[in-house]
């Protein structure tokens, strides 16, 4: 990925422009994103949806900048920008519904939770019988809400970590987040496994505990097992999360997506 990004820097300097049309712009963005070099994969991704505001590509492209700026830049209200623009359209698509859902879970975790309801319930309105697992997940919220408890403890550490601005985990640089594939067919068989640079601790092994949380593909790793495997059922964009815990305290939070087609 890093050789790809060379060789398209170099063509970019060369000034040769209409070599990146659509396709390749956002092979780029793609590129850039699985890198973790996610501003600049935002970058692509903002050129792609500008430059070709009707490309296949709009409705991926926009739902990834919204959730780099959520998750990847703790931007919480450019994040819900680029997800009302999406949850408006009258067609429909994955990224749609999902943003309905990421809409709701953001309101959720800042205590709004009229407006998380509504936002769940448009989701389960607009679904039907479509996204089966955005839909179970958008349900397991609206319990929580109903039954006036917390989000699910998992899933707000996350959150928490990922909107604190001030926290050493900004930089998501000890953990990292891995698929066998990122562009998947539906029920293609994946492994998500996570990379953790700690430092030596002489002979003792570090007892790590993974907290998952997002779109896992209906899998429920323990709280010990580092990697799990998955299938999707539905299409679109699907990210994983996970914060990882030591004796000594939280030692950092990673996400990462896949996209099913």
């Amino acid at each position: 990925m890093a050789y790809a990004e060379k060789i398209y820097a170099k063509i970019e300097s060369l000034g040769q422009k209409d070599a990146f049309n659509q396709d390749r712009i956002y092979l780029r963005a793609f590129n850039l994103e699985k890198m973790k070099a996610y501003s600049d994969a935002q970058k692509f991704y903002l050129q792609l949806t500008q430059s070709y505001p009707d490309t296949k590509y709009f409705d991926e492209a926009t739902y990834k900048i919204a959730m780099i700026n959520a998750y990847a830049l703790a931007d919480i209200n450019e994040a819900k920008k680029y997800f009302q623009l999406l949850s408006a359209k009258t067609v429909l698509s994955p990224q749609v519904i999902s943003s309905l859902y990421q809409l709701g879970l953001l309101a959720q975790w800042e205590g709004d939770l009229a407006e998380a309801s509504g936002h769940y319930d448009l989701l389960l309105k607009n679904a039907h019988d479509q996204y089966v697992l955005t839909v179970a997940a958008a349900r397991a919220r609206i319990k929580e809400i109903q039954e006036n408890k917390p989000l699910s403890y998992n899933l707000k550490t996350f959150l928490d970590l990922s909107f604190n601005k001030d926290s050493a985990l900004a930089e998501m640089n000890k953990a990292e987040l891995r698929s066998s594939g990122y562009a998947l067919a539906k029920s293609q068989s994946n492994t998500i496994s996570s990379v953790v640079n700690m430092p030596q601790s002489g002979c003792n092994q570090v007892e790590l505990q993974y907290l998952w949380s997002g779109d896992l593909g209906g899998a429920n790793p323990a709280v010990t097992e580092s990697s799990f495997q998955n299938t999707y059922s539905d299409s679109g964009t699907k990210e994983i999360n996970m914060v990882i815990i030591s004796p000594a305290g939280t030692v950092d939070r990673s996400f990462t997506m896949v996209d099913v087609y």
